[in-house]
């Protein structure tokens, strides 16, 4: 796990953000990427959307109670995305960058089964805080008993069009322009 340093994490958590933009949500827009610590390799990535082959029209996202009902969140998307794939150990051992924030517990649940050793994700926003707050408290006591490593980085927000905010970009242009060995 020493490969991915904070450089590579916020490249990751980068990407969660821009997977994240792929869902029809338009409230909260989710991602989650999974990736090998020791190749640095995308293993899987997924968003929160309605299932496949389910009809997710707008109003649908607009309805509360239905969208909570029916959607399927970011790491789970991904965890299926690999499903028929022969090496049941895919995800043993790899790192999850989730976007805009930590998993739910209900999502802690299968990451901690599929084998993720650690979680980086960006500080949750306070707006956001105040409606997934238990939940986050759960998720963590149940890494903490997994042995699983929880890493938030706080700093990393959006403007209200969904981009970065300058100063993540700053940070971002200049280690995208350090030599990578």
């Amino acid at each position: 796990m020493e490969r991915l340093t904070k450089k590579w994490d916020l490249r990751f958590l980068k990407r969660a953000h821009d997977i994240a933009q792929w869902s029809k949500d338009p409230s909260t827009k989710c991602g989650a990427v999974f990736v090998n610590p020791d190749t640095r390799w995308e293993i899987s990535a997924g968003y929160n959307g309605f299932p496949r082959g389910h009809d997710d029209d707008a109003g649908k996202y607009a309805d509360r109670v239905y969208k909570l009902r029916n959607i399927v969140h970011a790491e789970i998307n991904a965890i299926r995305n690999v499903d028929g794939i022969c090496d049941k150990n895919l995800f043993q051992g790899s790192c999850l960058y989730v976007w805009p924030f930590l998993t739910c517990c209900d999502c802690a649940e299968s990451v901690i089964e599929a084998g993720v050793k650690r979680v980086v994700s960006p500080v949750c926003s306070v707006e956001k805080l105040e409606r997934w707050a238990e939940s986050f408290r759960k998720a963590i006591t149940m890494y903490q008993r997994a042995g699983v490593s929880v890493v938030q980085y706080d700093g990393l927000h959006e403007d209200h069009e969904g981009h970065f905010l300058h100063d993540f970009e700053m940070y971002m242009e200049h280690i995208t322009s350090e030599t990578v060995c």
